[in-house]
C-alpha cells in the first residue's frame, strides 16, 4: 500500500480529534476508555498532570475527578504502578484481565529486594 499523503492541516485535525481536544468526552470514564490509560502524577506544582490532561478532554472536569472516579462504587478503573519506570497510571476496568497474569507472574518471582523485607511485608 502506498504511503498516504496528508496535509498538515488534516493531520492536525486528526490529532486534535484523536486526543479529544475538539470534542471533549462526556465523562472521565469515557476519556479513560478512549485513551486506554491516563498517567497519574501526585505532585502538584501548577496542577496534577492527570487533572491537567483531563481538564481539556472531559466536559465539566473538576480537579480530583479521576481519583474520585477510581475510588467510587463499582470501581470503573484501577491504578497500577509500572515497575522500573516510576509511572503510575489509571486503567479502565476492562484492562484488568490483560494485566492480572503479569501481576501474578511478578508475585512468583522473588527478587533480592523481596528477601530483605520482613515476612508480613513481603507477603503483600
Amino acid at each position: 500500500m502506498p504511503p498516504l499523503s496528508v496535509t498538515p492541516v488534516a493531520a492536525r485535525r486528526f490529532m486534535r480529534r484523536a486526543l479529544l481536544l475538539d470534542t471533549p468526552a462526556p465523562g472521565i470514564a469515557a476519556a479513560l476508555a478512549h485513551h486506554d490509560y491516563i498517567q497519574i502524577d501526585p505532585i502538584n506544582v501548577t496542577g496534577r498532570m492527570h487533572d491537567l490532561i483531563l481538564r481539556n478532554r472531559v466536559r465539566d472536569y473538576r480537579e480530583g475527578g479521576l481519583h474520585a472516579l477510581m475510588h467510587s462504587p463499582g470501581r470503573p478503573g484501577f491504578e497500577h504502578y509500572i515497575p522500573h519506570t516510576g509511572i503510575l497510571v489509571a486503567f479502565p476496568a476492562e484492562a484488568w484481565p490483560h494485566l492480572a497474569p503479569l501481576l501474578a507472574g511478578r508475585r512468583l518471582r522473588r527478587r533480592a529486594a523481596y528477601r530483605r523485607l520482613s515476612p508480613p511485608i513481603a507477603a503483600n
